[in-house]
C-alpha cells in the first residue's frame, strides 16, 4: 500500500496518457472511416473526390466571406464535377474547410473548421441574399434599423430572414414557386453570391452531406433562371 501511496501521481499520469492515446487512435479510426463513406457518396454522385488537404481554393470561394476568415485556409474531402438534372446542369465543389486564426489574449491560434457544398447556379453572376431561419435575435435587430426583406408571402416572411442589398434580385429569386418549395421542405442557411449557393455547417456525417447535397440540387431544380 505505501507502493502504491508514492506512485499514484505516476500511475495518474500513465493512465491520462494512455486514455490520450486511446483517444486519438479512436479519432484517428473515426476520420478514416467518414473519409471512406464519403468517397463512396462521391462515386454514387459522379463526382470526383480528393481526401488530401490543399491550400488551393476554387475561385467560386471569392464570392463568400467564410472563404477569407483566417491566415490558413485548407480544403480537404474535396467533392467536385458537373451534374445533369432535369433540364439543368450545375457545378459542384464540396467538402471540409478549415481555417487559423489568432484569438484571446495570448493570440493563440486556434483552428475551426466546416463542411460545405457549392452549387452555381442558372442566374448570373449579379446580386447576393443569405438566408436562414428567423430567430428571435433577428427581430430584436429588426426593432434597431436593421430589418430583413419581406415578401407578399407573410408566412415566408416570419419564418425566414433574409437580407441582402438588392431587394429586386431578391424577389426576382424567391418567385412563388421557390417561395412554395422553401415553405414545404425546411432550407438548411445558405448564401446565394456571384451565381454560386453555399451552405455549410459543423463538420457533416456521410448522411448529412449526402441530404445538403440533394437539397442544393433541388434548389437549382427551382430556382428561375437569371432573375432581374
Amino acid at each position: 500500500m505505501e507502493i502504491l501511496s508514492n506512485h499514484w501521481p505516476l500511475f495518474v499520469l500513465i493512465a491520462f496518457f494512455v486514455a490520450v492515446w486511446f483517444w486519438i487512435r479512436f479519432s484517428q479510426k473515426q476520420a478514416s472511416l467518414r473519409q471512406s463513406r464519403l468517397a463512396e457518396l462521391a462515386k454514387r454522385k459522379s463526382l470526383q473526390f480528393n481526401p488530401d488537404p490543399t491550400y488551393q481554393l476554387v475561385p467560386a470561394m471569392q464570392y463568400f466571406s467564410l472563404f477569407q476568415l483566417g491566415v490558413e485556409r485548407i480544403v480537404s474531402n474535396a467533392f467536385s464535377g458537373t451534374v445533369a438534372s432535369d433540364d439543368r446542369t450545375f457545378t459542384v465543389h464540396a467538402g471540409d474547410f478549415l481555417y487559423k486564426a489568432a484569438s484571446g489574449k495570448n493570440r493563440q491560434t486556434m483552428a475551426t473548421e466546416h463542411s460545405f457544398v457549392l452549387v452555381s447556379l442558372p442566374i448570373g453572376v449579379n446580386g447576393a441574399v443569405s438566408v436562414r431561419l428567423e430567430k428571435l435575435v433577428d427581430k430584436v435587430a429588426g426593432t434597431f434599423g436593421l430589418p430583413d426583406i419581406n415578401f407578399e408571402s407573410e408566412e415566408f416572411s416570419r419564418k425566414f430572414y433574409i437580407t441582402g442589398e438588392d431587394k429586386r434580385f431578391a424577389y426576382a429569386l424567391f418567385d412563388p414557386r421557390m417561395i412554395r418549395w422553401l415553405l414545404e421542405t425546411p432550407p438548411p442557411d445558405f448564401i446565394v453570391s456571384g451565381g454560386w449557393l453555399l451552405v455549410f455547417g459543423p463538420i457533416w456525417s456521410e448522411r448529412e452531406f449526402e441530404r445538403r447535397l440533394d437539397w442544393a440540387g433541388d434548389f437549382v431544380r427551382h430556382c428561375p433562371r437569371n432573375p432581374k
